[in-house]
Parts: C-alpha cells; structure tokens; sequence
C-alpha cells in the first residue's frame, strides 16, 4: 500500500505509525476520471502511487508538490525466472 501526504507549511506536526516516509516531490501525475498515477522522485529513487483522481483533487496534488510516499506493505513477494534444461 503506497499513501501519499502533503507537506503543508500551516501543519505543525503530523503523527503516524507507518515508518516507510520517503521524501520527494512529484514529477508527473496521468489521470482519467477514476484513477490517477502520481510519480513521485525521492533520494531512493522514482516511486509510483495509484490513487483515486478524487484524492488528487481533494488534495490539490500537483506536478511539482513536495510530498512524502508513505509505504505500508503487508506482504513482500519474491519470484524467479526459472531457466529450462533443453
């Protein structure tokens, strides 16, 4: 699960239990009329979030926005390729 906050100057403190909070700013937001891609630029590298273009817009999000990507995964999957003998 990727959540996305807003860095606002008028919030004094913010407090969650999530401890994944990658600073970045966002670079290129695709929308339609349900769901919109964020791509947000942080010091770890590019992460993409999938939210509903309802929350972009309730959030004001815009391309240049300094945001944190918030990460909460449940689960971690690990997949190999597996080569074939021929």
């Amino acid at each position: 699960m990727l959540l996305l906050l807003r860095l606002s100057p008028s919030l004094k403190a913010m407090s969650t239990s999530i401890r994944n909070r990658l600073p970045g700013k966002i670079e290129k937001i695709v929308s339609d009329r349900v769901v919109s891609e964020v791509l947000i630029n942080t010091a770890a590298g590019p992460v993409t979030s999938i939210i509903t273009t309802g929350s972009v817009q309730r959030m004001n999000l815009k391309e240049g926005d300094n945001v944190f990507a918030i990460i909460k995964a449940t689960e971690v999957s690990v997949e190999k390729e597996h080569l074939t003998n021929r």
